[in-house]
């Protein structure tokens, strides 16, 4: 064993560190090598500390001390091997030495690398850290303000320990382990009185004689500097407390915040109206620069993070505050000011009487503010601002807040496509801004006091409507009265006649050639695309297509860069928008490309040709099919744009997106886009754009294969130039695994033949690859590319390099050693339908595969097919679905009629004939189901389609609206599941058994003959049925599906000579001829019937009764709870919006509904799980939106057939639903209250509920007039198992913008871990009896009725409309409501809504 080195000496560690702070880079880089060794040195960093605190040493040698001290001791403190108790302890001692270190940089790293630890080390192995830190305030406190000690060195030392303190707490506070938070809020309590009179003192003497002759004083600069400390460190706990205020065991530190926030607030009025008093007495600018002055701005400052922090953990609360309404018109009083101070008053400079960050922090909380004190929050006029206050904010806004300043105008000037590039950005940089953060004040006035504002913004739009001058500030004026129209315009739809506004004066000023009226022509592009988002434009949509051309056009002096940027996006909004009108756009179709298209090529920066070509693309797929004349004018610029050196990955991206949306509309005439689509894909799979542009180029590739026909000159370029690429793929790329074999099948639905004699081996070799190492699911995919490959050529087109390629064996041994990759059985399941595919194609192919495999198997043929029949048999109980059934009874009986000696030998086993009647069996239950009848017991019936409506094939939702969807559809409708009579096709195949084995030498009676006797009864029992029929209505003629003739099916349809044989059976043993005489006596009809919950229609409408096809857009899932086998998944999809509920058709009352269609409250959607054929029921919890998508919260057990089987499935799968299902609803204004009480996913239900009552249009503001109000408790296990931040934001928003209509209250049974804090508006509790009850009571729902001489009962209120909403665990229900009634039961209400005393028509559990 290697002997560990000496430590290096005290002496060697300084000259390494000293070294590692040379100028000489080659010394520098020798030195930190040498560092890096110390790393692993045991008790080394010991010394480096010393090093720094050493004040007689260099002062670039003790930085670089502390700097690697700061960087590594943290991170490896937690070594007891390299930190032992004793070194820790002198570490710990250590730390303190710097509590007087003069240099602010090391004091600051020692503080930062103390704060790091003591998160570490606090409370138990460093109990008193608080207390040293609080004894070294205490002693500087005591020099400097009780005994006035002079010294310098006094005041430094009180700032170290105050600044040590702040950086500790700021750790400290923000951690989550129940313990520490424990610890925390015990040194909070100790720290917070000494720092308040810390605090104090310093105040007091900073304030006392205070004036422009002492201001710049290094004793007046001290005394803020340690005000500005001591408060942080008093604000860090008080928004520690502020977060834990409704925690159990912090009952306390409401009243301490609220006590603080009243004294913070007076303080903070009176430092704010001290400094601008000094910059009223013109200060000199030394003295405007000085660290006193800059220190009081920071201090300031540092007010206003904690009011805003305090606000934006709760609004509804910080309103409440003590002195919060001071507060909020102090702020909004410095903003009224700063408007009409000077220009250079107003910096973003802390030496300015108005620092922009100030008043933003300002405007900020005066709007959140708003939100709370609006008519509709306060319903008792509490704090209502009044109407004279209201419109002196908005005409203060319009008129000097949203003005363009110089320094806009210059920044515009200088660089216009920079500028817009930042004005129109969708980042929060509009909390950065004066006039963005006014926009944003304007639009929560006009929300909250819409009543007020609307008329106001009219009247000002009349003024300036009236001006005709163009000069600067009147151009400036008006610009900012069109921001407020646009910003306000959901608010403004019937005060203001937008068309005629169009029409009379801004088609006009469009086009005045004034270099200064280029700032409206940009405001008039952009409320364009305001007013059509809000469909505000009906009658001159002509006119605002022309305009905006004529601005993207526009080179003049009147116009520039921003200008034609800005009318390009609001372009996209028109096109994009509900109430588009192809109709009236047809016209434009040309200019607007040209224009659009001239605008990218001329554009400088990468973000402004990427918003235009983001036009482009919503143009394309806005007018369809009606580009087809214009793909060539697309692109040769985009061509152009594509090979430009300097074009970045997002603007390719958005190139990709142009031709696959030019594709998509062309459809069979998109051929001319082949050669250009090719060159993109190619150049995404380099190695250099592959890791970025992959999944574009692959979504590029799915398109344009869907929407191609097959070439019929092969000296023109198409799509398969690129197959090489996809069989790659197959092997090389695991991540688009899916996506690659949806590219395979659409090669082979376009060109099957094709694909087979150009690849055929790389393509088998691609599948063995795929198959032998990607994960179940895309197996699965493998497995489906190739059966649709079986299904579409002959087997001499694939049969050779299966074989050759190894893959046949692969799987051969796979099934045969009942083994796939994770051991999936639905793997094997899926080899064994590719079997059966290949058997029905040719099974004679199908034998010659099994027994060349003992080759590559060293086993025998005989072998291997017998392997190969006992997990045939074995794994059909696995084949749940009726069609796949069908399928393997097809191919057993296709199989039987090779005559291979193994499988007719098998008959013996009667195992091919308990298939056949298995299968004969479902078919027949199916087909005696009663029409109509949606409540049968038999999962059976769950397993079958009507003939004429059997499911199509998988990603179907994919594909419609494309050409492969006909392809698709003729592969379907040539299935021999959907054409082959089973019975029929048994007694011919039987037949060709018996003359198969005969040839073969093998004895098909004596097989025959060992059937066991009770299967052959089960056989005379099936047959002695009688023949069941089609009804009278019924044309056989044309629905009876027609055989196929032996040429197009290869063998497996119903030739002319084979029905004669039907007819004519051939001569068979007597056992045979027994058996034939009751197995074949009736030909087998299919009646029709009416399965509707699982026939799966493409065009129909989504409706309670019949499947339909949604895209899973994500499943996203959640870590399960400790100790639990149960977790979670979001589960977002869509459909179609051409198969959004028909109003007609869907089960609710018109008057209800909130969307034509949907259902006005809750209802459920069914998702079925294609694998198992099972269905359940999950709520999306915001309903269907008009764009079809919907999301679920799904609760995934362990052995969950839906919930399992929809969270492994990839992006772009196909899923049936059907819906919407009515589980409650509600009509406006029956309730005074909706009580909703729910556990785990239930909330889902009133997640939706709560949707439709507060969304029902765009807009929150435009909720349904109703007085309703909704009180939500919703319980869970633990935090990790709460809603999505779709549920919890969209409640968020609720209680900000309808506070007075919405409460809501979480709860949790227990934490994830002891190291974990309680989340902030969580409970940790349960709904019990004392809870609902306080809650009842605070609604007013139950009232307090004397029940004796001295004692009162809360009783139900007579005088409230009240219903009680509860979904969850029936032990929950159970709980609140009493168990749920059985069947045809009288309902009652037990649990605690019973002993309250509400009754059964109050109650609904759902």
């Amino acid at each position: 064993m290697q002997a560990t080195p000496d430590p290096p000496s005290a002496q060697r560690i300084f000259q390494v560190i000293q070294d590692a702070a040379s100028q000489n880079h080659v010394i520098a880089q020798a030195a930190s090598e040498q560092l890096e060794t110390f790393k692993s040195i045991p008790g080394i960093f010991v010394t480096v500390q010393a090093v720094a605190i050493e004040r007689n040493l260099p002062l670039d040698a003790r930085k670089m001390a502390i700097f690697q001290f700061k960087n590594v001791v943290p991170l490896q403190w937690r070594r007891g091997q390299l930190y032992p108790d004793p070194v820790k302890q002198t570490i710990r001692e250590g730390m303190f030495r710097f509590l007087d270190e003069p240099d602010d940089i090391i004091a600051q790293s020692n503080a930062i690398a103390m704060a790091k630890i003591a998160r570490i080390d606090f409370p138990r192995a460093w109990p008193d850290l608080g207390s040293r830190l609080l004894e070294t305030v205490h002693t500087g406190l005591q020099q400097v303000y009780i005994q006035h000690n002079g010294d310098p060195q006094r005041s430094l030392a009180l700032l170290r320990a105050l600044g040590t303190l702040n950086q500790v707490l700021k750790e400290l506070t923000i951690a989550k382990v129940p313990i520490l938070a424990a610890a925390v809020l015990t040194l909070v309590e100790q720290i917070h009185e000494p720092l308040l009179t810390t605090y104090a003192q310093a105040t007091t003497a900073f304030g006392h004689d205070l004036s422009p002759e002492n201001l710049a004083s290094i004793e007046k600069a001290n005394h803020i500097r340690i005000a500005h400390y001591a408060f942080k460190c008093l604000v860090k706990g008080i928004s520690f407390l502020w977060q834990r205020s409704r925690v159990k065991g912090f009952e306390r530190a409401e009243a301490v915040v609220e006590a603080f926030f009243g004294t913070a607030v007076n303080h903070f009025i009176s430092l704010s109206q001290l400094r601008i008093q000094l910059f009223a007495a013109n200060l000199s600018a030394n003295l405007t620069g000085s660290l006193t002055q800059s220190y009081l701005s920071r201090h300031i400052r540092v007010y206003g993070k904690f009011f805003r922090k305090t606000q934006v953990f709760s609004a509804a609360r910080f309103v409440k505050l003590p002195n919060c309404r001071e507060l909020v018109l102090h702020y909004w009083s410095r903003v009224v000011s700063a408007s009409a101070a000077p220009k250079n008053e107003v910096q973003d400079d802390d030496n300015a009487p108005y620092p922009v960050r100030f008043l933003t922090q300002a405007l900020a909380i005066f709007k959140d503010s708003l939100a709370q004190w609006s008519p509709s929050r306060q319903p008792d006029n509490q704090d209502i601002l009044p109407k004279e206050f209201v419109d002196g904010a908005v005409q203060l806004i319009v008129t000097r807040l949203l003005l363009l300043d110089e320094e806009d105008l210059e920044k515009w000037s200088e660089d216009p496509e920079e500028w817009i590039n930042v004005e129109e950005s969708d980042s929060d940089a509009w909390e950065y801004g004066v006039r963005p953060c006014a926009e944003r004040v304007l639009l929560t006035l006009a929300n909250q006091y819409g009543d007020y504002v609307a008329p106001l913004i009219r009247t000002y739009l009349e003024q300036v409507r009236a001006e005709t001058s163009t000069d600067l500030p009147s151009i400036i004026r008006k610009e900012a009265v069109y921001c407020a129209v646009g910003r306000c315009a959901h608010r403004n739809k019937n005060n203001i006649n937008f068309d005629v506004m169009v029409r009379e004066t801004l088609a006009a000023e469009a086009t005045n050639p004034a270099p200064t009226y280029r700032i409206i022509k940009r405001r008039i592009a952009w409320l364009f695309g305001k007013w059509a988002t809000e469909n505000s434009i009906s009658n001159c949509k002509d006119i605002v297509f022309q305009t905006l051309i004529n601005l993207i056009r526009d080179r003049g002096d009147g116009s520039d860069a921003a200008v034609r940027l800005t009318a390009a996006s609001a372009f996209r909004e028109c096109i994009d928008s509900i109430s588009f009108d192809l109709g009236v756009f047809i016209p434009f179709i040309q200019p607007s490309l040209e224009a659009l298209l001239a605008l990218v090529m001329e554009s400088e920066t990468q973000d402004s040709k990427r918003r235009v070509i983001g036009s482009v693309n919503a143009l394309v797929a806005g007018v369809g099919s009606e580009i087809v004349p214009f793909m060539g004018q697309i692109v040769e610029p985009v061509t152009i744009l594509w090979q430009h050196p300097d074009v970045d990955i997002p603007l390719r991206a958005e190139i990709m997106m142009t031709v696959s949306k030019i594709v998509e509309a062309a459809k069979e005439h998109s051929a001319p886009m082949a050669p250009i689509t090719i060159i993109l894909i190619q150049e995404c799979l380099t190695p250099t754009l592959s890791v970025q542009m992959e999944e574009d180029a692959v979504n590029l590739w799915l398109i344009s294969l869907r929407n191609a026909l097959p070439s019929r000159d092969p000296s023109i370029p198409d799509l398969f130039q690129l197959l090489p690429n996809a069989v790659g793929l197959l092997y090389s790329n695991l991540d688009l695994l899916g996506s690659i074999c949806q590219i395979v099948e659409s090669y082979l639905l376009l060109d099957c033949p094709r694909v087979l004699q150009e690849q055929a081996l790389s393509l088998h070799q691609g599948y063995l690859q795929a198959y032998t190492t990607a994960n179940g699911l895309n197996v699965k995919d493998v497995l489906s590319a190739a059966m649709l490959m079986v299904q579409l050529a002959p087997s001499n087109m694939w049969a050779e390099a299966m074989h050759a390629s190894g893959f046949f064996a692969k799987m051969l041994s796979s099934i045969i050693e009942d083994k796939a990759k994770n051991d999936n059985t639905l793997v094997l399941v899926e080899v064994l339908q590719l079997f059966a595919r290949m058997i029905m194609q040719d099974a004679g192919v199908f034998v010659q595969l099994v027994a060349a495999s003992s080759t590559h198997l060293n086993q025998s043929a005989d072998y291997l097919m017998t392997g190969f029949l006992d997990q045939w048999w074995a794994k059909f109980d696995n084949v749940v679905d009726a069609p796949r059934r069908k399928l393997v009874a097809l191919a057993t009986a296709e199989l039987l009629a090779t005559g291979n000696r193994v499988v007719v030998e098998r008959l013996a086993t009667s195992e091919a004939i308990n298939i056949w009647l298995d299968v004969m069996g479902e078919l027949r239950e199916a087909l005696n189901v009663q029409l109509g009848d949606d409540n049968q017991e038999s999962p059976l019936v769950l397993f079958w389609k009507k003939m004429d409506l059997y499911i199509l094939p998988d990603r179907l939702e994919e594909v419609d609206e494309t050409l492969e969807l006909e392809r698709r559809k003729e592969v379907f409708q040539r299935d021999p599941i959907r054409n082959a009579p089973l019975k029929e096709f048994i007694k011919q195949k039987m037949a060709q058994a018996q003359q198969a084995a005969g040839v073969n030498g093998v004895d098909f009676e004596a097989a025959l003959g060992k059937v066991d006797g009770s299967a052959m009864a089960s056989i005379q029992k099936e047959f002695s049925l009688p023949r069941l029929y089609f009804p009278p209505s019924r044309n056989l003629a044309t629905k009876r599906p027609q055989p196929f003739s032996e040429s197009q099916n290869n063998g497996h349809g119903f030739s002319d000579s084979v029905k004669e044989g039907l007819r004519a059976p051939a001569p068979l043993s007597w056992r045979l001829f027994a058996v034939a005489s009751v197995f074949f006596a009736f030909y087998y009809t299919v009646r029709p019937f009416d399965d509707t919950r699982n026939a799966v229609k493409t065009s129909t409408r989504l409706n309670p009764r019949t499947f339909v096809r949604s895209t899973l857009n994500s499943a996203t899932p959640s870590p399960p709870e400790s100790g639990s086998k149960s977790s979670h998944v979001v589960v977002r999809m869509t459909i179609p919006p051409r198969l959004l509920p028909d109003p007609s058709t869907t089960p609710v009352s018109p008057e209800s509904a909130t969307e034509p269609g949907l259902p006005n409250a809750i209802y459920h959607i069914y998702v079925k799980d294609d694998d198992m054929q099972v269905e359940r029921p999950y709520t999306p919890i915001n309903g269907i939106g008009n764009d079809g998508k919907m999301t679920f919260w799904i609760k995934k057990y362990t052995g969950g057939e839906v919930s399992n089987w929809i969270s492994r499935l990839q992006r772009g799968r196909s899923v049936e639903i059907r819906g919407p299902v009515p589980q409650w609803d509600w009509k406006k204004g029956e309730y005074d209250e909706i009580v909703m009480i729910s556990g785990g996913t239930g909330v889902t239900a009133f997640s939706q509920l709560l949707h439709s009552a507060f969304f029902p249009s765009r807009h929150v503001t435009d909720a349904i007039n109703s007085n309703t109000h909704f009180t939500l408790l919703h319980c869970h296990r633990s935090p990790s198992q709460m809603p999505p931040n779709e549920v919890t934001e969209d409640f968020e928003l609720y209680r900000r913008e309808n506070a007075y209509r919405f409460t809501e209250r979480a709860f949790v049974d227990r934490l994830d871990s002891e190291a974990d804090d309680v989340p902030r508006n969580v409970t940790l509790g349960t709904v019990d009896e004392e809870t609902l009850k306080k809650t009842l009571i605070e609604r007013g729902i139950l009232v307090n009725k004397k029940a004796g001489f001295r004692s009162t009962q809360s009783v139900p209120n007579p005088e409230k409309s009240v219903v009680f909403l509860i979904c969850g665990p029936d032990g929950m229900i159970s709980a609140v409501a009493g168990p749920r009634p059985m069947p045809n039961a009288k309902d009652s209400i037990g649990g605690i809504l019973g002993q309250l005393g509400f009754s059964p028509s109050q109650v609904k559990r759902l």
